[in-house]
């Protein structure tokens, strides 16, 4: 979470755990079929 106390290193260091996370778990998805694409959209299945 941000909120005004915090400094611009740290919400970068922030920002780039989040798109680890987010990229690493995309991937995980993608690699077990888990990711449909359809008319423009996109469907990931829990």
């Amino acid at each position: 979470m941000v909120n005004h106390s915090d400094n611009v290193s740290g919400m970068k260091k922030m920002g780039q755990y989040i798109e680890k996370i987010t990229l690493a778990k995309g991937l995980q998805y993608h690699l077990e079929d888990r990711v449909l694409t359809c008319h423009k959209k996109t469907i990931v299945f829990s």
